[in-house]
């Protein structure tokens, strides 16, 4: 009767939704690539030849960086089994196939319809099904189950504004959560928000947050050199990297940067927005306020002489961080959003500045702030805080000298989750 109802209440969503998929598609210019795979139009043929089969599913950028180790590791156990990693964005599509070549098939996952479901599990039968921090959906999970699937949450998170959601619909929200077999959780604030829901206490372990067990491309000395005369950064120059920026964040970044250029006229400050359809507009925001300019693919002579950069390419976002002096992480100043991996900029030594909507990664906020690597600020404060670390050396090294420490007692998490999930992996205790 639930599997019923909840087809039912997802067609109506669907049809109300539709024309706001229209103007994201249309105007926005979203889902150039992967809109056929996610309506369903274009099913994936899953041929795994009778193969043990693992499916991995993260819905974003973010979260399939989160779990690339594991997928490694899992690969490295089991080097024989069929390994299918489903997304939902095209950045999350394009990051796995980029940090996750060796699985045997990347995917979109289509919308949450019963028929596609049953067609995709019927065909893959998956022995195990691995969901990402938070990206929940009944009939992807019912039909997992329904084909023989065990399913364990990885690096698995749950915000005070998805905890009040599932409260209101808890005959749904048990019935989704019941499903799964093992919760491997960020901290100890997520196993309280689960068990609320009703998540029995022994289906729960504390494993940490695998993002700090993500592997980089560090760049040889020789290419960080090439990489800052690329960019126009001279010896000692300061550099200030806003990351993954969201709408209302680049207007923000700019007021700031006015104010500081004032201080620290020398500042280079590279702009990088989370999602590409936005580069456009965000290149006519800034020309609207006369502030001289160049993109990154635009950057002529192979060197960039103006002093704020916007970059408008994807996958560059960690060699910005390697030649930062400071980094703000954006989503955090925009309620739509709750925040973004302010680990990253810690892995290169660079203090991370971070705003007050951080709901979605409370649980590294906290661990950030306790170890003194980075800053939460808001609009009104964000000025100080960066001009604070641009002008108190001492200050600087020491929270810099934390963001490398944090990162280095932290790890961890990717090896504790794969020893919980040996039973499930047909590895033994």
């Amino acid at each position: 009767m639930l599997s019923f109802i909840y087809n039912i209440l997802f067609y109506l969503l669907m049809l109300i939704y539709l024309p706001f998929l229209v103007y994201d598609v249309c105007i926005r210019k979203k889902y150039q690539h992967s809109l056929f795979y996610r309506l369903g139009l274009k099913i994936p043929v899953i041929d795994n030849q009778g193969r043990e089969t693992i499916w991995i599913h993260a819905v974003s950028l973010g979260e399939t960086k989160a779990v690339a180790t594991i997928v490694e590791k899992i690969r490295e156990s089991k080097p024989n089994c069929y390994i299918i990693f489903s997304s939902i964005t095209e950045t999350g599509h394009e990051e796995a196939k980029k940090s996750m070549p060796f699985a045997d098939k990347h995917i979109y996952l289509p919308i949450d319809a019963h028929f596609f479901m049953k067609k995709l599990m019927k065909s893959a039968r998956p022995k195990l099904l691995l969901i990402s921090e938070t990206d929940f959906w009944f009939q992807f999970q019912r039909q997992a189950r329904k084909y023989g699937a065990n399913i364990v949450l990885v690096n698995g998170k749950l915000s005070e504004r998805s905890l009040a959601r599932y409260q209101k619909f808890s005959f749904f929200s048990k019935a989704l959560l019941r499903s799964i077999d093992l919760f491997c959780l960020q901290g100890d604030i997520y196993q309280k928000r689960f068990m609320q829901l009703g998540v029995p206490k022994e289906k729960i372990q504390i494993t940490g947050n695998t993002k700090l067990d993500q592997k980089f491309s560090v760049m040889k000395e020789s290419e960080v050199t090439e990489w800052k005369k690329h960019l126009g950064i001279e010896e000692g120059q300061e550099v200030l990297v806003f990351g993954s920026t969201h709408e209302i964040e680049e207007d923000l970044a700019l007021k700031i940067c006015k104010k500081i250029w004032e201080i620290k006229p020398s500042l280079k400050v590279l702009l990088v927005p989370r999602h590409p359809e936005r580069f456009p507009k965000v290149a006519q925001l800034i020309k609207d306020q006369d502030e001289p300019f160049t993109t990154f693919t635009e950057i002529t002579e192979n060197v960039s002489k103006e002093r704020l950069i916007l970059i408008d390419g994807m996958g560059i976002l960690q060699r910005c961080y390697q030649v930062a002096t400071i980094a703000v992480v954006c989503g955090s100043f925009t309620e739509k959003v709750g925040g973004h991996n302010i680990f990253e900029p810690l892995h290169f030594a660079v203090p991370a500045i971070f705003g007050p909507h951080m709901f979605t990664q409370q649980g590294a906020k906290e661990l950030v702030l306790s170890q003194e690597a980075g800053l939460q600020v808001n609009e009104e404060s964000l000025e100080g805080a960066i001009v604070k670390l641009l002008e108190d050396s001492t200050y600087y090294q020491n929270m810099s000298q934390n963001a490398l420490a944090l990162i280095e007692e932290a790890k961890g998490a990717s090896d504790k989750t794969l020893s919980l999930m040996r039973p499930f992996l047909g590895l033994g205790e």
